[in-house]
């Protein structure tokens, strides 16, 4: 795995989307490290010296965007003083510190030919799942890729272009959304109807017997997290099957 190296970026784009979700795209200042879908960032607002100084205070983000861009996408809500700095003092143009790659949560890392991948998140949760998709619709594979995504409302969905392709261009990918507070009336893709609610254990576990003894990636605000894969470890599925995102 490729160390970490610090490289200054622009914000090239901002996307509010409402109740403290913004998604940024980043313009680094020379070429991206080399990283795996999954993996995630250190992101500094201050300044820093790479002649010799320290680096700043910084926060994790995942990497939504795939290797083969020349910008790197990051979604973030705020949660914090750190995140309402984000919030309240960025700009397009603003500089930005990054420092990558880090990170265990390489979604195909360790699951064989034969089994398939049942991806859940919550929010921006769905991040790391982004890159790994987008490179998916360029080079895909052979194995099924079910998404169970939760928002808590329809403005909250990421990417939704990119989950279009998916199900234009990936024969095995299939797409739930649960949209928690309010109904939904438009179809996404004239193929997936959002469902009203949060996502359930007993959901995950039913889907999971529905596709070919697959490895479940749990991506989400760390309370949902360590209660499903609690759950789906009472339920019997082996711990080698379950892969959390548990970088905060």
């Amino acid at each position: 795995m490729a160390n970490p190296i610090r490289i200054q970026a622009h914000v090239d784009q901002i996307q509010n989307r409402g109740d403290g979700i913004y998604t940024l795209v980043l313009k680094p200042q020379r070429r991206i490290p080399r990283f795996q879908p999954g993996q995630f960032l250190h992101l500094a607002i201050d300044h820093y010296d790479p002649r010799g100084g320290f680096w700043p205070d910084s926060r994790v983000f995942s990497i939504a965007s795939s290797r083969s861009r020349e910008t790197i996408e990051i979604n973030y809500s705020v949660k914090g003083l750190f995140t309402t700095r984000m919030a309240e003092q960025l700009k397009e143009g603003s500089e930005v510190w990054l420092k990558l790659p880090y990170g265990d949560f390489i979604i195909e890392r360790g699951v064989a030919e034969n089994q398939d991948i049942l991806l859940v998140a919550g929010g921006t949760g769905l991040s790391p799942f982004l890159s790994y998709l987008e490179e998916q619709v360029t080079s895909p594979g052979k194995r099924k890729i079910h998404l169970i995504y939760g928002v808590r409302k329809e403005i909250h969905i990421l990417n939704e272009a990119l989950l279009v392709n998916c199900l234009d261009m990936l024969e095995g990918f299939t797409l739930e959304v649960f949209i928690e507070s309010e109904p939904c009336a438009r179809i996404l893709n004239n193929r997936v109807q959002p469902r009203p609610g949060m996502i359930t254990l007993d959901h995950i576990l039913a889907t999971s017997e529905t596709i070919r003894d697959p490895v479940v990636f749990l991506s989400g605000p760390i309370t949902m997290i360590q209660a499903f894969r609690a759950g789906l470890l009472e339920a019997g599925i082996a711990p080698d099957r379950i892969r959390i995102d548990e970088w905060e």
